[in-house]
């Protein structure tokens, strides 16, 4: 179960869908968003 969770994770990370502007970036490519965020998602 948790690596189908980290499957889906990365996933959300290639066509960026985390936060709600929804920008589609690719964060695993290095391209940054909207929000200035890269590939590594600090969550607090």
């Amino acid at each position: 179960m948790k690596q189908d969770q980290i499957r889906r994770a990365y996933a959300l990370l290639q066509s960026c869908k985390v936060c709600p502007r929804e920008c589609q970036v690719d964060r695993l490519n290095k391209e940054t968003g909207f929000c200035g965020i890269g590939e590594e998602i600090v969550v607090f």
